[in-house]
């Protein structure tokens, strides 16, 4: 009986858990070059935020690598939980990585000039792996980085 048992544990943790299908589906949809509808957007927006559960993410710029601050947080992931104006730019690949990016108005500090900020999310993991936040016209202000979870 013991050695039944231990085939099944074996058998079922070798098997792994099943991917929801709700998400391989979306995974699936952000490979396709059309651009995603509302309905997608949202879907993508939640799926991403339970993605990001629990996960604390550091910004990566060349070899430096540092904590998010709690200004920056808003401003990277404020864009998922308030999507006003949000729009699909597409799929694209990143880094040997299948993203689909994000675009969302960004805080101008001049009321003449428009500024944007795009979220690149790994279709893979559901998981942002850069970040642009950058004006209509080239501004000292413009920045960009990578973001990783932090081990």
């Amino acid at each position: 009986m013991r050695t039944i048992s231990l085939v099944v544990w074996v058998l079922t943790a070798a098997c792994g858990r099943a991917e929801d299908p709700a998400r391989l589906a979306l995974r699936d949809r952000l490979e396709q070059d059309a651009p995603l509808s509302d309905g997608d957007l949202g879907r993508l927006r939640a799926e991403v935020s339970r993605s990001m559960a629990g996960k604390t993410f550091l910004i990566k710029q060349g070899e430096t690598t540092q904590a998010l601050s709690e200004e920056q947080r808003a401003v990277v992931f404020g864009m998922l939980s308030e999507p006003a104006g949000m729009f699909d730019e597409g799929v694209r690949q990143e880094s040997g990585a299948t993203v689909r990016v994000l675009n969302a108005p960004g805080r101008s500090t001049s009321s003449e000039i428009e500024a944007s900020r795009r979220l690149s999310i790994d279709v893979e993991t559901f998981l942002p792996v850069h970040f642009q936040f950058a004006h209509a016209f080239p501004n000292p202000e413009d920045y960009s980085f990578d973001l990783v979870v932090s081990p």
